[in-house]
């Protein structure tokens, strides 16, 4: 099986995962894309453009499985690399936008928390490391979306239904 493993804020926890990952399944043909950790609100945003420029050839071969962390924008990048939007796509929470400690540095926005949003239904399975990771998501998703002005989803539960 060739399987895309997509990690676009590379940090230590995201490195250990994957490379576990492919050790665990050496039976598989894997391609690692990935991205240095820094510049957080430009790598939860900008990776698929990132990845379009420079890894152009690697997005656009055959894939039997895409597997992506929670930190990669998995919506935006199947619309720009339509092949992979007809690729299985499994995306890993073993972190989320809403339970994770906002830096003092960091400004106020949803963006990150709408990547998480917009990845989990861009997927076609949706794995969590852990009740209180996936509780969480849960939790903060239906409180980012009460707190919209209009025409937003009441029940992203049943949306994702058959994912997680």
């Amino acid at each position: 099986m060739r399987i895309l493993l997509l990690s676009a804020y590379h940090a230590a926890s995201h490195r250990y995962w994957c490379e576990g990952m492919m050790e665990a399944l050496p039976e598989h043909d894997w391609r690692l894309l990935t991205l240095p950790a820094r510049y957080f609100s430009w790598r939860i945003r900008g990776a698929p453009l990132s990845w379009l420029a420079e890894q152009h050839e690697v997005l656009h071969q055959s894939y039997d499985l895409l597997i992506a962390t929670s930190m990669v924008d998995l919506a935006t990048l199947k619309g720009l690399v339509p092949s992979l939007a007809a690729t299985p796509t499994l995306l890993y929470f073993h972190e989320n936008q809403f339970a994770y400690p906002k830096s003092a540095t960091q400004h106020p926005g949803v963006e990150a928390q709408m990547v998480n949003i917009y990845g989990a239904l861009a997927a076609d399975r949706v794995l969590f490391n852990s009740a209180y990771n996936r509780d969480s998501f849960f939790s903060g998703a239906r409180a980012l979306l009460s707190r919209l002005p209009d025409h937003r989803p009441r029940d992203l539960e049943s949306l994702l239904q058959g994912r997680t």
